[in-house]
């Protein structure tokens, strides 16, 4: 029996973000443009939505490096909790490093056919269910 699923794909260009805004006003500017891009896909009631990774990376012409790593250290884990919520609130499979979670009960592990060079040397390992 097939269990059939919708899965929505966005991918956006990176949020340009103006260098002399404040940390604070970066995350809500990106909190704000993920929420009008997923305003376009949830009306259709997807089970998984796909998005780009480093997808709260703001757009390096426009943020340069400096200003990046201090929103980093700002940002922390708002964006992927602001993610979760929605994830939450529509009741969508969530992607958490590499795993697939519904409702806290993990559903299947990514295995990337061509892991980064920190991923096969000692850094991040990939786990089988």
């Amino acid at each position: 029996m097939a269990n059939y699923v919708t899965i929505s794909c966005l991918g956006p260009r990176p949020l340009a973000v103006p260098a002399e805004v404040s940390d604070e006003e970066a995350i809500l500017r990106m909190i704000a443009h993920w929420q009008a891009q997923l305003d376009r896909v949830l009306p259709d009631r997807p089970d998984l939505i796909v998005l780009p990774e480093a997808c709260d990376r703001p757009d390096p012409l426009t943020f340069p490096l400096d200003r990046r790593l201090s929103y980093y250290r700002a940002r922390k884990d708002r964006i992927r909790d602001f993610f979760a919520g929605v994830a939450r609130r529509h009741g969508l499979l969530r992607r958490l490093s590499g795993a697939y979670r519904s409702r806290g009960r993990h559903l299947a592990q990514r295995h990337a056919a061509h892991r980064p060079r920190r991923q096969r040397h000692g850094g991040l390992t990939a786990r089988t269910i």
